[in-house]
């Protein structure tokens, strides 16, 4: 339909964005979303929730254009003041989508995909089940991508070493049900290393 053509638009406009931004960004978000997608089909859901999953985890990191350069790209560690700064962009983001009236329901899921399992998390402190479904999912796939790509700050990590991580932070910053499937399909997509 031509509302359905004008959504994907809308999203790969943003996504475009992402990558003028930082190119990093938009290779991860693909990864992300391709990943997410596959682990939402095994966890039942369906069409337009699918649908959700994959528009929301390939904008999941939009607000990082309302983040500075300099620290958005530096290549050290960030200092505390930055680090706040950068985790401004889930917010970014929710604003963002929330003035596409086609993407509006995609804000809370970007709002929170910095949550975690114990409530340790950002922007508002969730726990468990109170974080979105979707915003779970996105969480443990952008996690394990963050590990396994180079950033500018650090050399990555073997598969093999995020996945241990992945299912050790099962529990306090990832729900446990997600980890499981979330490292069947990343196994199954990448293989055992």
């Amino acid at each position: 339909s031509k509302v359905q053509e004008a959504y994907v638009s809308t999203v790969a406009v943003l996504a475009d964005a992402i990558e003028a931004k930082d190119a990093y960004t938009r290779g991860h978000c693909e990864g992300v979303s391709r990943i997410a997608v596959e682990v939402g089909r095994r966890l039942g859901l369906e069409n337009e929730e699918l649908d959700a999953v994959r528009y929301a985890a390939l904008l999941h990191d939009v607000g990082k254009i309302g983040i500075p350069d300099g620290i958005l790209l530096k290549p050290g560690k960030l200092m505390e003041e930055e680090f706040s700064i950068i985790q401004k962009h889930s917010k970014i983001g929710r604003d963002l989508v929330s003035r596409v009236p086609a993407l509006v329901h995609l804000g809370h899921v970007i709002l929170h995909h910095h949550e975690r399992f114990d409530g340790s998390g950002y922007p508002e402190g969730l726990d468990g089940e109170n974080i979105p479904l979707v915003s779970r999912i996105i969480c443990i796939v952008d996690a394990f991508d963050a590990m396994t790509t180079p950033r500018p700050y650090r050399d990555p990590i073997e598969r093999i070493d995020a996945f241990e991580e992945i299912r050790r932070c099962a529990g306090t910053q990832f729900d446990p049900r997600i980890v499981e499937v979330v490292t069947q399909v990343l196994m199954e997509t990448y293989g055992e290393n």
